[in-house]
C-alpha cells in the first residue's frame, strides 16, 4: 500500500515538472526581489501591529524557490516592541491563468491574492481572520528608483486604510 502512495506521488511530482513553468509569469518580480524596510512612526493605528506613533519597523520580502516558479513573501513589524507579520507563497495558476498567493498571518489570518503587473505589482488582497471577519484591499507598489519601493493601499475594506508609504531596500 505505501509502495504505491510512493508510485503515484513520484508520478504526480514528475508530470508537474514535465509541464511548462511559471517562471515566464512571475519575471516580472525580478526587480522587487530582496528586503524593503520602511523605518518610523505608523501613520494611524493598525490593529494586531500597533497604535498611532508607534515607532519601529516594517519590512517586505520575496525571494525566488523553486527555480523561479514561486517567490516567498514576509511582511515583518516591529512596532513599540510589539512583533507581526505575514507569509506566504505566491505562483503561477494555470487553471485560472493568474497569478495566484496564499498566506498567513501571525494572529492566524489567512491571505489570499492575484497579481497583476503593470508600472509596477498591483495586487488584490483578502483576509479571512481567526474569527470568520473578511477585509479586503488593492495594494499597489511600484519602483520609482531600484532602491525605493513605494507602497499604497487601496480600496481597503475591514482594515485601517494608510496613504501611501515608502521602502528603502536593504543592501
Amino acid at each position: 500500500m505505501l509502495s504505491s502512495a510512493v508510485l503515484v506521488l513520484a508520478a504526480t511530482i514528475g508530470a508537474g515538472q514535465a509541464e511548462a513553468s511559471g517562471e515566464d509569469h512571475l519575471k516580472p518580480f525580478d526587480v522587487f526581489i530582496g528586503t524593503w524596510c520602511f523605518e518610523g512612526a505608523l501613520p494611524q493605528d493598525a490593529p494586531g501591529t500597533g497604535s498611532k506613533g508607534d515607532k519601529g519597523t516594517a519590512c517586505i520580502s520575496w525571494k525566488w524557490l523553486y527555480g523561479k516558479n514561486a517567490v516567498e513573501w514576509e511582511w515583518t513589524c516591529d512596532f513599540a516592541g510589539k512583533r507581526s507579520g505575514t507569509k506566504g507563497l505566491i505562483m503561477w495558476d494555470a487553471a485560472s491563468e493568474q497569478i495566484v498567493g496564499h498566506g498567513v498571518s501571525s494572529d492566524g489570518t489567512n491571505v489570499h491574492l492575484t497579481a497583476e503587473f503593470d508600472h509596477g505589482i498591483t495586487l488584490g488582497v483578502a483576509t479571512v481572520s481567526p474569527d470568520g471577519k473578511k477585509a479586503s484591499s488593492t495594494e499597489v507598489f511600484t519602483l520609482p528608483d531600484p532602491n525605493t519601493l513605494v507602497y499604497q493601499i487601496k480600496n481597503r475594506e475591514g482594515l485601517p486604510d494608510f496613504g501611501p508609504g515608502q521602502l528603502r531596500r536593504l543592501k
